[in-house]
């Protein structure tokens, strides 16, 4: 009879092959414990790099927004202001809204997310919905339509307004 085979001691590292013919340290930890761990690192590190990576994007669109919007001095203020609650509003994760988007450029996310704050809490635009006369589906499209291409016209009035330098004329002699 042969002598029995004796086990390595758990705390010893065993080197193991992988499947691409790697060599691997192993520790002698227990196998299904040592993976737990390793996934709970795992997810902590992918935290923190989607973390980064968020606020990064939200950096990135928060800056565009700026330059979209290329308020004179005087209003530079309040450029901030939007700029920074457009990035924390449409570029929330999983949100669906327009900052989140890929198919369009960073500049085009910029500009309507900026648009649509706007329109939202600078204009009538809600107040208008709002008191609207709504009947039918036929004319709560009407009105609908109607009081978005005001809004659209009164948000463009706004950056005129905020892009001009206090003399009138528009930031970079345009």
């Amino acid at each position: 009879m042969a002598a029995p085979r004796q086990e390595p001691a758990a705390s010893a590292p065993a080197r193991v092959v992988g499947p691409g013919g790697g060599d691997r340290v192993r520790s002698g930890r227990g196998g299904k414990a040592a993976t737990e761990d390793k996934r709970a690192q795992q997810r902590v590190y992918g935290a923190r790099s989607r973390e980064r990576q968020e606020a990064a994007h939200r950096c990135e669109l928060e800056d565009a927004v700026r330059r979209f919007l290329a308020f004179a001095p005087d209003h530079r203020a309040l450029g901030d202001e939007i700029a920074e609650a457009v990035a924390r509003h449409a570029g929330e994760v999983g949100s669906g809204r327009v900052g989140r988007t890929r198919t369009l450029s960073l500049e085009e996310r910029a500009s309507l997310a900026a648009r649509a704050l706007i329109r939202h809490q600078y204009t009538s635009y809600e107040d208008d919905l709002d008191d609207a006369p709504m009947g039918d589906s036929w004319d709560e499209e009407f009105w609908y339509r109607e009081f978005k291409a005001e809004a659209q016209r009164a948000v463009d009035d706004f950056l005129d307004r905020h892009r001009k330098a206090p003399g009138g004329d528009a930031v970079g002699g345009t």
